[in-house]
């Protein structure tokens, strides 16, 4: 019934053509031009065109908005690309490979001194509710490693400093060795 009615409304120009779009069937765009001309003409049209200063690069947040449904990824993109914000789409459950590209994302947010805030939209049914924890879980998972791996850095390093200390100690024990020795040298021979 949704289905015919938003039809209608669109054939009948009472929507937008752009209101809605079927991201499930993905045309690729053709390629090369008709002719050089044509490629001048747009490479000119082009040029220094769509310069466009990052607006939130001063902010203490690293945001990006997050959709459940891949069709409202274009209104979540219109509203959100003036502002240099990420729309993302996390439709079902989230490859690890998803949530690393985040995790990198938001760990180079961090080191610019950013929090990363994702700002959600689902629906939460249960399995919306289910998705998003085991994203979540994932993402700690990956915390919990990143800071066992930098624990187990710092106990090596910890090691490695302690080995050059000892044998700093070695260095000094065998200097003040050679030093007795050298010095007892023209006493035990009477030249």
């Amino acid at each position: 019934m949704l289905s015919k009615l938003i039809k209608w409304m669109r054939i009948d120009e009472k929507l937008s053509w752009n209101a809605l779009e079927d991201r499930s069937r993905t045309i690729t765009n053709k390629r090369g031009f008709t002719d050089l001309a044509h490629f001048v003409n747009q490479e000119t049209f082009n040029f220094l065109y769509g310069y466009t200063r990052c607006l939130i690069q001063n902010q203490d947040k690293h945001i990006e908005i997050w959709t459940e449904k891949d069709a409202l990824l274009r209104i979540f993109t219109d509203v959100v690309y003036p502002y240099c914000i990420r729309a993302v789409v996390c439709r079902g459950y989230s490859s690890v490979t998803f949530i690393a590209d985040f995790y990198t994302r938001a760990e180079k947010a961090i080191m610019q001194r950013k929090q990363p805030v994702v700002l959600y939209f689902g629906d939460l049914d249960p399995s919306g509710v289910q998705m998003l924890e085991a994203t979540i879980e994932t993402l700690e998972d990956m915390i919990r490693k990143s800071i066992e791996s930098e624990i187990d850095m710092d106990l090596f390093e910890e090691q490695k400093e302690q080995e050059d200390e000892d044998e700093n100690k070695l260095d000094e024990i065998r200097d003040k060795v050679y030093e007795a020795i050298n010095s007892a040298l023209p006493d035990m021979f009477d030249l």
